[in-house]
């Protein structure tokens, strides 16, 4: 469930993206570039102990390069497009890694972000199993995780905020997956018409988001050094100025 619904995402936002050098960083088992046409295309893993742990899985074995997340190894103003799905909630620096994408995107480059919402459903249970795990519960069968342990659930507006400080425009926000962390097929069903209802009455609230944010930077108008020097002011130059002028017309002879 949720793996579908941030593929359909990723695959809307970024089908109409262009430009020629677009990269996926991190979570192989997410094809977030599938629906893009541009001609160069990566799928670049984050050398940590956590992707090390499943290297043997199909999805892994396909990444193309294995690269730190805060120490990107891509020229600055060379990519068009980046993703970054669940890249943030397993980093150890979030905003190192939030700063890395910015430097090597183009100017209007796009940057996609997702990932699992603090203040949802799943945000509190995976708060609640790991107060649990601390107290040793797990053993009896209370405290279990099914979302990975290590990783830490984000807040989008401060991803939001990350973004506008680098000087990033925010584009689009996107939210989703409604119903609570359940790991039983027949409950999942049943809560399934409670999506409907948080698109429409509680939609910040999903387990879901998907943040897309264009770099904007400042236009220069370059002068030529003819226009310059009509510009600058003659150094023997002084301003006209009526101080001191009498309003006597002097001219006038009675």
């Amino acid at each position: 469930m949720t793996i579908e619904w941030e593929q359909s995402q990723l695959d809307r936002l970024v089908a109409d993206r262009f430009g020629f050098h677009a990269i996926q960083l991190g979570s192989p088992a997410i094809d977030g570039l599938r629906s893009n046409r541009m001609p160069y295309r990566w799928l670049v893993g984050v050398a940590s102990a956590e992707s090390s742990a499943v290297t043997g899985t199909e999805s892994h074995r396909s990444t193309q390069v294995w690269v730190e997340d805060d120490a990107l190894p891509f020229d600055s103003d060379a990519i068009d497009l980046m993703l970054l799905p669940h890249t943030l909630e397993w980093s150890s620096d979030p905003h190192a890694c939030v700063r890395e994408a910015y430097r090597v995107l183009r100017a209007e480059g796009v940057l996609v972000v997702a990932g699992f919402n603090q203040w949802s459903w799943w945000g509190l249970s995976q708060w609640m199993r790991h107060r649990l795990a601390r107290l040793g519960l797990q053993k009896w069968g209370i405290g279990h995780m099914f979302l990975p342990a290590e990783g830490e659930f984000l807040n989008p507006a401060r991803v939001k905020d990350w973004l506008r400080l680098m000087g990033m425009e925010i584009q689009e926000v996107r939210h989703g997956i409604y119903r609570p962390a359940l790991q039983d097929p027949k409950w999942i069903q049943r809560w399934m018409p409670i999506e409907k209802w948080g698109q429409r009455w509680w939609r910040i609230f999903g387990a879901g988001f998907v943040i897309v944010a264009v770099k904007k930077v400042p236009a220069l108008r370059v002068m030529s050094k003819r226009a310059s020097r009509r510009t600058r002011m003659p150094a023997g130059a002084r301003a006209a100025t009526t101080m001191g002028a009498s309003s006597v017309d002097r001219s006038y002879t009675p």
